[in-house]
């Protein structure tokens, strides 16, 4: 059944919850001078971040910043919340980010396509501060990555080429000093199964060269005939060459035979009983699950280098190459028939090969002139990205029949060619910042110059495009910083994004344009275990790019999106930790046939919060509330989405600590959507998404 809620009253009540947790609990027992939080650490000696607060990055400025002085909003999802809560994807990890929609297609994402800020438009994926796999192309595993970095706005000073809400930043497991080696054993809902390891250690006597070893299997199944599964191997070495220069290497292969499903329902039978009072399945995954099939493998490999001139110059080097193969069809649902009791069906088959190959060079100093403080970092990077996609498909196929879930004879399924067209683009880079601090004033001044080609054409020859675009983008910031530790700012951003979706005509769409104002205050405590933030933001892009049933993709002219966010992170004592966040959007479309409509999909609040508290130094509990407010389900605003609000659980034991004969060896549980609340994830122009049912996962491990 659905669960009927108040939005207005679960927002509330869960931010409330959140910020008292984060404000009247902090007692005697807080020491703000020293950075023993019990089982939070915030980071380690290289700066990872571990725990569930990490307190600088370097994904929004290039240089390591404390988040709470970092002058835009920058969300940190270390490893530690993402096993807490069972995330296994990028988009998952994200749950209790504001204004942050990773899970909008409900489990039906295998591109970890992410929405930020209210714009429908992909976020960009990076690994590592460079480019990786495109905004709706490749996933990677999370087992892989010690954190998601969420870079809100439009900040092409950093990335380049990004979505207007912002940059999905992926940091990559590779050695540390803490060579803590771990085994694990994982099993759940749908058959769900999985082995893990990760491996550390020293290749010479010396200590200087170091490696790490991630592997992992899974499988699970979706539903019968359709399944899930992945194999991965990921090996990194870091050697330190000298005490000036450090470089490492590291490769990722990631094998999906089974990569999970991309498909949509019909709104009838979604959101809504069709007119004979049928809906779809709880869970419902495939219309036709003998014939889908997605088959995918990511592989890359990267260098970075790191070298001290000494005198506060610093030089990092590093480039990346990576391939994603896709071979993926399946049937969906076209429109509900007349009478009410069934769809009709048709099929699609997509091929697609992407290679793609980023560097980025950039240098470092530090110095004064007179009373002022400079922090610059100048540099080039560049990215070659193509992509070829021979896209098939075929309507009337079929009819799937609500009343037993049969569908007619899908035997001799035969897709007629669409498009088989290769894109090609070429970018290059320049860029400057420099942060200044002089008193309590900091200022953060950065520019930007990119020049893009992008090449389009037919793999026959029946049409091809060539065009070229230059711009300059850049960022300002200001900022002070009060005694007691509140720092308020104003910034400014904007980026450019050469579109690189296919037409199918071979003519080229013209580039996303965004800038964005964001006035903002952040707060931590000294040793930044807890920090809190505001913000209030405005951005407008133009180029929007949105599917047209129909048609295809195109380009509906400007929107603009403001909004607020609140957010609270870290250790409120030495027991309890708390993530929380409430958002609240306005996003309009400004040009076209829709002006004064709000963008479809995206909700119009939200709110969540995640409290992790230790019982005892051995067993840890969870609980966490997720209210997604309602969205619409057309761009005229007809169609209404409501809302919902998700509650999760977790657990953790350290077995050791319960009897010395088992030490090393942990155990935990995460539990999503513990009521196993039926409900629509989102909607657009007569198709829908249901949104993930309850998911269980235990694991057992074992550190040495």
């Amino acid at each position: 059944m659905t669960l009927r809620t108040n939005r207005h009253s679960n927002a509330r009540h869960l931010i409330l919850a959140g910020l008292m947790a984060s404000t009247a609990l902090v007692g005697p027992g807080y020491a703000q001078d020293a950075i023993n939080i019990g089982t939070v650490v915030l980071e380690t000696e290289d700066g990872t971040a571990i725990g569930y607060v990490a307190t600088e990055s370097s994904a929004g400025t290039k240089t390591d910043t404390p988040l709470s002085e970092t002058p835009i909003t920058v969300n940190v999802v270390t490893a530690e919340q993402i096993e807490a809560q069972g995330a296994n994807s990028v988009a998952e990890a994200v749950r209790y980010v504001s204004n942050v929609q990773g899970e909008y297609r409900g489990t039906s994402n295998f591109h970890d396509e992410v929405m930020i800020r209210g714009f429908t438009s992909y976020s960009g994926k990076s690994l590592d501060g460079m480019s990786f796999g495109g905004s709706s192309n490749g996933q990677l595993d999370t087992y892989l990555l010690d954190s998601v970095e969420v870079v809100k706005g439009p900040n092409s000073l950093t990335y380049g080429q990004v979505s207007p809400g912002g940059q999905i930043n992926q940091v990559l497991k590779t050695p540390t000093d803490n060579q803590t080696n771990r085994a694990e054993i994982a099993v759940g809902s749908e058959d769900y199964r999985r082995f893990s390891a990760d491996l550390q250690g020293d290749l010479n006597d010396s200590g200087s060269v170091h490696y790490r070893l991630l592997s992992s299997i899974w499988d699970k199944t979706i539903e019968s005939g359709l399944g899930q599964s992945r194999v991965l191997v990921a090996p990194s070495v870091t050697a330190n060459l000298s005490d000036q220069t450090e470089v490492t290497v590291y490769g990722i292969y990631q094998a999906d035979p089974e990569a999970g499903y991309r498909n949509h329902q019909t709104q009838g039978g979604t959101l809504e009983e069709t007119s004979a009072g049928y809906l779809y399945p709880d869970g419902f995954a495939s219309y036709a699950p003998d014939y889908d099939e997605a088959d995918r493998t990511t592989t890359s490999f990267g260098y970075g280098v790191e070298h001290d001139f000494g005198n506060g110059l610093t030089l990092n080097q590093k480039a990346r190459y990576n391939t994603i193969d896709l071979d993926h069809k399946g049937v969906s649902g076209d429109a509900v028939t007349a009478d009410g009791l069934g769809v009709d069906l048709f099929a699609f088959h997509s091929v697609d090969h992407s290679e793609q190959l980023t560097t980025d060079s950039y240098l470092s100093t530090s110095f004064a002139t007179g009373t002022i403080s400079h922090e610059v970092v100048g540099g080039v990077d560049t990215q070659w990205i193509e992509t070829r996609t021979d896209y098939a498909r075929a309507f009337g196929i079929g009819t799937y029949y609500f009343a037993d879930g049969s569908t007619t004879d899908l035997s001799t399924i035969t897709v007629n060619p669409v498009y088989d067209e290769t894109t090609t683009v070429t970018q290059v880079g320049a860029y400057v910042q420099d942060q200044m601090k002089v008193g309590n004033f900091s200022a953060d001044v950065g520019l930007r110059h990119d020049w893009a080609e992008t090449d389009t054409g037919a793999t026959d020859g029946s049409y091809s495009s060539n065009f070229t675009e230059e711009a300059t983008t850049g960022r300002a910031a200001l900022s002070y910083k009060f005694a007691n530790g509140l720092m308020s700012y104003v910034s400014y951003s904007n980026s450019f994004t050469p579109v690189t979706r296919s037409s199918g005509t071979g003519t080229p769409f013209d580039a996303e344009t965004a800038e964005q104002w964001e006035i903002g205050a952040k707060w931590a405590t000294l040793d930044g275990a807890l920090q809190v933030s505001g913000s209030v933001f405005d951005i407008t892009q133009e180029g929007v790019m949105e599917w047209v049933s129909g048609v295809g993709w195109s380009q509906v002219g400007k929107v603009q999106s403001h909004g607020v966010e609140l957010e609270a992170q870290g250790q409120v004592n030495d027991r309890l930790a708390v993530v929380a966040s409430f958002a609240h959007l306005d996003p309009v479309y400004k040009e076209g046939g829709n002006t004064g409509n709000q963008q479809q999909r995206v909700p119009l609040e939200s709110a969540a919060v995640w409290l992790d508290y230790d019982v005892t130094e051995a067993i840890g509990v969870s609980v966490g509330g997720r209210f997604i407010g309602k969205s619409w389900g057309n761009a005229t605003n007809t169609v209404e989405v409501p809302s919902t609000t998700l509650y999760d659980i977790g657990m953790t034991a350290d077995l050791g600590a319960l009897n010395s004969g088992l030490d090393g060896i942990g155990a935990r549980v995460a539990v999503t959507n513990v009521a196993d609340t039926r409900y629509t994830a989102s909607c657009t122009n007569g198709y829908c998404w249901q949104g993930e049912g309850r998911a269980v996962v235990a694991t057992v491990g074992y550190e040495w």
